[in-house]
Parts: C-alpha cells; structure tokens; sequence
C-alpha cells in the first residue's frame, strides 16, 4: 500500500515544467488517510454492532450505484464541481456501505 500511495504522489508531486507540486501530494496522502481512518472506523463498527446489516444493504448498495452512474453520465456534459463534490460524497458512502456489509 505504501508504494502505491508513494508512486501516486510522485505522479502528482511535479508539474510538467518541472517544478515541484506540494498541492498534488498533499492532496493524495489527506486522501489515503482519510480512507484509512473511514476504513478502521468502519471495520470497528462492524465487528463490535449487533445489528444486522446484511438484509437492507443489497437494495440500497444498487441504487445508490444507478445514482451513481446517472450523475457521472450527467457529469460529462455538464462539468460542474458541486456536482463532482456530490459524486465524490456518493462514493464515499458507497464504499462505507460495501465495507459494512462485507464486514
């Protein structure tokens, strides 16, 4: 996992000119630490809960994935960055989903 995250920000940590680009590291290593700590978070969850996740999940995982895929069409044409804020967010909680029902 590490040199994955190192190799990605040695991609984004240089701009064509060859200066160096701090924003694009940075911006990489919040990412990777964020779904560290939603991933722990999660996975504590989901081992500690009685609750039983499992019957709700399948639904509600395939509709959000069909939101999903109508918004990164809708994407496309549009360009817009609040609505790649709310994909960005519809993934994010795609992902908890997928994580607490496989958990």
């Amino acid at each position: 996992m590490s040199y994955l995250v190192s190799a990605i920000c040695a991609t984004y940590g240089w701009h064509a000119d060859g200066t160096q680009n701090k924003i694009g590291q940075s911006i990489v290593l919040l990412a990777a630490f964020m779904t560290f700590v939603m991933t722990a978070a999660i996975t504590f969850y989901a081992c500690t809960t009685k609750d039983d996740i499992t019957l709700c999940g399948t639904g509600m995982i395939v509709v959000l994935i069909i939101a999903l895929l109508c918004l990164t069409i809708m994407l496309i044409f549009v360009q817009s960055p609040a609505l790649l804020a709310i994909i960005i967010c519809l993934m994010l909680i795609i992902y908890g989903f997928f994580l607490l029902y496989d958990t």
